[in-house]
C-alpha cells in the first residue's frame, strides 16, 4: 500500500507533463451544417472545411471550418484569425448569432435570430443580448460588406435588444486558442498553412433540451458558418460527487480493517 501511495505523485506529475505538451482540444460533437451557399456535399465539417463562398478568395486565412458542441459549450474553429482579422482592409470577426426556433425572418433588424453574443475578440469578452420580445426597441444588426454575399448575413450586432442579466462582460480568455494544428482540432485539414484558431462559449443560458442554430461570419462575408445542435440535460454532478465520497469512505474503512 505504501508503495502505491508513493507512486501517486509521480503519476500526477506525468499526467501534468503530458497534458501540457499538447493543445488537442476536446471539441465534442461536430454540429456544422451546410451554409446554403455554394455546392452542397452533405452536412458536417467536411463540407465547410476548405470552403468559402462562391466567387470569394479561397485561402486558409478566410476559412471558417466548423462548429462543435460539448455539453453546453459551443466551439467554433477557423483558419481566420478571430482577433486580428485578415486582408488588406483588416476585415474583422462578426458576432455569434443564435436562433432557437429555426424560424428565419426577412426582417433585417434581427435576420430572424433570437440571441447574439456581442463579442470583443481583442478583450476576449462578450455580452449576451436578447433580440426578441422587444416591441419598443429598434434592433439593428450590420450587414456584410459585399452585397453579393447577402446570404451570409448578419455580420455584426449594432444596437437594441435587451442585455441578459448576469451575462455581461463574460471573459473567454481561457477558452480562446491560436496557432493550432490539424491534430488539435479534430483533424480539420487547413487549406495551406494548416494554422487554426478556436473560441468557445457557454450556451447554458438557453436551458436544457433547447434546439438551436448558430451563425457566424466575417465582415466581408467571405465565409459563412452554421451549426445546429441541442443542449443536453445537465448531469447531477453533486449526486455523483457524493457517491464518489461514500465509495471512498467505504474503501478507507475496509483498508483500516
Amino acid at each position: 500500500m505504501k508503495k502505491i501511495l508513493r507512486l501517486i505523485p509521480l503519476v500526477l506529475i506525468s499526467m501534468f507533463i503530458f497534458s501540457s505538451t499538447s493543445q488537442a482540444l476536446t471539441l465534442g460533437n461536430d454540429i456544422t451544417i451546410w451554409d446554403r451557399m455554394g455546392e452542397y456535399h452533405g452536412d458536417g465539417a467536411a463540407n465547410e472545411d476548405n470552403e468559402v463562398e462562391p466567387g470569394c478568395v479561397r485561402n486558409q486565412i478566410w476559412d471558417l471550418e466548423g462548429f462543435f458542441l460539448k455539453e453546453s459549450t459551443l466551439t467554433m474553429v477557423g483558419g481566420f484569425n478571430f482577433v486580428t482579422g485578415a486582408g488588406a482592409r483588416d476585415y474583422d470577426s462578426g458576432d455569434l448569432f443564435i436562433d432557437i426556433g429555426y424560424v428565419r425572418s426577412s426582417d433585417e433588424s434581427t435576420f430572424g435570430y433570437d440571441y447574439v453574443l456581442d463579442i470583443d475578440f481583442a478583450e476576449k469578452k462578450y455580452n449576451v443580448i436578447r433580440l426578441f420580445d422587444t416591441p419598443t426597441v429598434v434592433i439593428t444588426t450590420l450587414p456584410v460588406y459585399y452585397a453579393m454575399n447577402g446570404a451570409a448575413n448578419p455580420w455584426k450586432y449594432n444596437s437594441g435588444g435587451v442585455a441578459v442579466a448576469g451575462l455581461q462582460n463574460i471573459s473567454f480568455t481561457d477558452s480562446y486558442w491560436a496557432g493550432l494544428v490539424d491534430a488539435d482540432v479534430a483533424g480539420l485539414s487547413g487549406w495551406s498553412t494548416g494554422v487554426h484558431y478556436a473560441a468557445a462559449f457557454d450556451l447554458s443560458f438557453l436551458g436544457p433540451k433547447t434546439e438551436f442554430v448558430s451563425h457566424f461570419t466575417i465582415e466581408c462575408g467571405n465565409d459563412n458558418l452554421r451549426g445546429a445542435g441541442i443542449l443536453p440535460v445537465p448531469e447531477p454532478a453533486s449526486i455523483i460527487l457524493v457517491g464518489i465520497g461514500l465509495l471512498g469512505l467505504v474503501g478507507l474503512r475496509r483498508f483500516k480493517k
